[in-house]
């Protein structure tokens, strides 16, 4: 046998198995095939007050094989001794790094030479970045597989002793909390306290129905007479009938009409965040679901090359290569007019930006040409993606806002009334990326003209406080804050 590709994920190997040809021997160990030992610590450690198992005084963690994964360390052992090279493909961040750590060592201690053993690293499943990267394989990155060792013997010193103090106190059992659950946790008892530490506050709108020449537009309340703008409520029912009979006796006529333009930027490609926070809201999708259809994608469905590119990602940026193909695709499809080049920076302090964006591995493939191979939340997730990708480097949307102040005497003196409207006048990017914006337009009208009151409407309200976390919106918290990671969202 010529090679021997070790990846973690079965799916993963049947694709690159396609990829590679029968030259090339790849094996999956099916997640982490070592963890943290969980036996009781010693008695001795237990008198010295040692609190957990897996990790003893000095720090030093205690690997044990994940149970049922000896029969794949025997195999990957018998494979790797008839290969003539072998690569460790496991995915590009801390956990495949840490797996592939665990493999090297595995094999190693088989009596295997590690100048046979290299890292492949590749943050798309398609023929070429398959290739170029084992062209370039190179060593375990070693730093980061100290920041996997540490988080999970973090994890296990803090997590653990957390978990049981946890389970203790409230009865329960299986509860988990850590260096991300417990910070995380204390957000949404903040969050809850607020809301329950709210008092509703009464007010009232006032709308009001203007026409001329049988043109009609709705206005809203936004002044009183005496009254700065800054100023203005209307506390309760009483004071809101007492303000609708002097509007009824009132003359009103245009006070003033503003024109304004307005272009919107794209937002930039997705994250693992930014991603999991608008299939959430757009698609409905718990971000569980959402980095399992992603991780679906990425490795490739049914045996073909990876849909989009690795799905664990702090970073917005794109590459050189995939910047051209995207313009090509916007030309091509919507004229030069809608296409603009962007480059895109982190806005998070802490951010790695070790990969790329989450972006189509190729852009000619567009959501519709493969919808048929997809079910139906890899569809709404990939269609998601290319949309984003796209529109991305498309040119700004251009709208045009009218505002009219109604008013029942120029200067301060009046009651006055604000209408605004939105129209599209280039849709650039939105052409991709639909919103839920409403476009209206505001009668023809001039400054100073006279215009007759119909209808008046009064709603009671009251003040909002604070909402509580949706899952997306926690992690939107989380990204800020400096709490977690891509990979723990």
């Amino acid at each position: 046998m010529a090679n021997l590709v070790i990846v973690e994920s079965p799916t993963k190997a049947r694709t690159l198995t396609r990829i590679l040809g029968n030259g090339t021997k790849v094996m999956s160990t099916k997640g982490h095939i070592m963890e943290l030992s969980k036996d009781y610590p010693t008695r001795e450690q237990r008198d010295k007050g040692w609190p957990v198992s897996g990790v003893n005084e000095n720090f030093d963690p205690d690997w044990k094989p994940v149970y049922g994964s000896v029969k794949i360390i025997n195999e990957l052992k018998r494979e790797a001794k008839s290969a003539d090279q072998v690569y460790l493909a496991s995915d590009p961040d801390r956990e495949g790094e840490g797996i592939s750590y665990h493999v090297l060592q595995i094999l190693l201690e088989s009596g295997i030479s590690e100048e046979k053993i290299k890292r492949a690293t590749f943050h798309e499943v398609t023929e070429t970045a398959i290739k170029k990267s084992m062209e370039d394989a190179g060593k375990v990155n070693i730093p980061m597989v100290d920041a996997f060792i540490a988080r999970r013997v973090l994890d296990r010193l803090v997590g653990f002793i957390v978990s049981k103090k946890l389970n203790s106190f409230l009865r329960l059992s299986r509860l988990s909390a850590g260096r991300v659950q417990s910070p995380t946790l204390s957000l949404v008892t903040d969050r809850e306290d607020e809301i329950n530490a709210f008092i509703p506050e009464e007010f009232w709108d006032i709308n009001a129905v203007f026409s001329s020449n049988s043109e009609r537009y709705q206005a809203k309340l936004f002044k009183l007479p005496g009254v700065s703008e800054k100023d203005f409520k209307i506390n309760n029912e009483a004071e809101a009938k007492d303000i609708e009979e002097e509007i009824k006796s009132a003359k009103f006529n245009i006070e003033s009409k503003k024109v304004t333009k307005r272009s919107s930027k794209p937002s930039a490609p997705y994250t693992t965040s930014s991603l999991q926070q608008d299939a959430s809201s757009r698609l409905q999708m718990s971000p569980t679901n959402t980095m399992r259809n992603a991780q679906e994608l990425f490795e490739g469905i049914d045996g073909q090359e990876g849909l989009i590119t690795y799905m664990r990602t702090d970073s917005p940026t794109l590459s050189n290569e995939s910047m051209k193909d995207i313009e090509y695709q916007i030309i091509n499809s919507y004229g030069d007019k809608y296409f603009e080049r962007r480059v895109y920076r982190a806005r998070v302090a802490n951010a790695q930006e070790a990969h790329e964006a989450i972006r189509p591995t190729s852009i000619s493939r567009t959501p519709e040409s493969i919808k048929n191979s997809l079910n139906k939340y890899q569809y709404k997730l990939y269609e998601l993606i290319w949309n984003r990708t796209v529109a991305s480097q498309m040119t700004n949307s251009l709208t045009e806002k009218t505002t009219l102040i109604t008013s029942s005497a120029n200067g301060e003196g009046g009651y006055k009334f604000k209408s605004e409207a939105d129209k599209l006048v280039f849709d650039g990017f939105k052409k991709l990326i639909k919103s839920n914006e409403k476009y209206d337009e505001l009668p023809d009208l001039t400054e100073n003209q006279d215009v007759d009151l119909g209808e008046i409407e009064k709603e009671q309200k009251f003040t909002r406080g604070p909402g509580r976390y949706s899952q997306a919106s926690l992690i939107k918290k989380m990204e800020e804050i400096g709490i977690g990671r891509p990979s723990t969202y």
